[in-house]
Parts: structure tokens; C-alpha cells; sequence
């Protein structure tokens, strides 16, 4: 179209109409192009929002019969990552920003456990130095998101008394 209002709409709708039809990496996709073609519309906050809420979407759930979630791929889990902390510093007070505090919470955990989870593989294969590399790696994650604002000060999941004394335990086995 010659209006370039209506083509900022159409895209926004696109991706809008993908995201609730459950086919997220398309709306991710829609979502991308919106953003290198309109960065500067007032309607960017809403498609990186969007964008991160459709990686989060795609990331593998809990389910009981599957493995844990944790231990499969995470590529999702650091593109809604690299997504929501994007909106965060480019549009810190939008209101998608504030809602993407929320989720960024949540993919921040996810990595966490996944750091835990490979700690755990190293302690079945007895090798106490990737249990040691795998926990700093979560602590260091956890205390930099910390000094960043993107987590809450009183937040931990790497910092738990049972995870330091494991940690403990393989510098001693180490």
C-alpha cells in the first residue's frame, strides 16, 4: 500500500494473527521484519514484546512423559532472552517493558535450570569440575541479571544453600 500507517498495521496484524494461531516462529519472523522496518514507530515496544512472547511460546513445557525441559534445546530460550532484554533497554518505560520483567524472569529461571540440570549429568558421570563450572556459570548468570535490574535482588535459584553446598562438595571431590 502507498500509506505507510496502513503497512505498519498490516505487518503489526500479521504477526498478531500468526502469534494466536499458534504458529509462533512465523510470528517471530513478522515480528523481526516489523522491527527492522519501522524501528522507530510507536508500535516497536508491542512487536518486540510479541516477538519475545512467541519465542517463550515455542520454548518445550513441562510435560511428565517427555524428558524435563530443561534438558532440551534452548536456542528459544536465548533468542526470548536477547529479545525481552532488547525491549527492556530500548523502550524502558513502555509498558510492554514492564510486562517483559515478568517473562524475562522466566527465561532467566529456565536457564538456571538448565545450568543445574547439566551439573547434574556431571555428578552421575562423576566429573566434579563441570559440576563446579556449571554451578559458578548459574551463580555468575544469576548475580550479573542482579546487577543489571532484570532480576529481583532477593531472587535466587544458583544461590540456594542446597546448590552452594553441592558446589562445595565437588571443589572437595574436585
Amino acid at each position: 500500500t502507498l500509506n505507510p500507517v496502513l503497512a505498519q498495521l498490516a505487518n503489526l496484524r500479521l504477526g498478531d494473527a500468526l502469534f494466536f494461531q499458534g504458529r509462533f516462529a512465523e510470528s517471530a519472523e513478522v515480528f523481526r521484519e516489523f522491527l527492522e522496518q519501522f524501528p522507530n514507530s510507536p508500535d516497536a515496544p508491542h512487536a518486540a514484546y510479541m516477538r519475545g512472547l512467541s519465542f517463550l511460546r515455542r520454548m518445550p513445557d513441562d510435560i511428565w512423559l517427555l524428558p524435563p525441559a530443561e534438558s532440551r534445546e534452548t536456542s528459544d530460550v536465548e533468542s526470548a532472552y536477547e529479545t525481552l532484554t532488547g525491549l527492556i533497554a530500548g523502550y524502558p518505560d513502555s509498558f510492554y517493558a514492564m510486562r517483559a520483567r515478568l517473562l524475562l524472569g522466566q527465561t532467566l529461571e529456565r536457564k538456571c535450570r538448565h545450568h543445574m540440570y547439566i551439573a547434574d549429568y556431571y555428578g552421575r558421570e562423576k566429573k566434579p569440575l563441570g559440576i563446579v563450572q556449571r554451578i559458578e556459570q548459574a551463580i555468575a548468570l544469576e548475580s550479573m541479571e542482579r546487577e543489571r535490574g532484570y532480576l529481583p535482588q532477593d531472587y535466587r535459584c544458583a544461590e540456594t544453600p542446597r546448590v552452594l553446598l553441592r558446589l562445595g562438595r565437588a571443589y572437595y571431590d574436585a
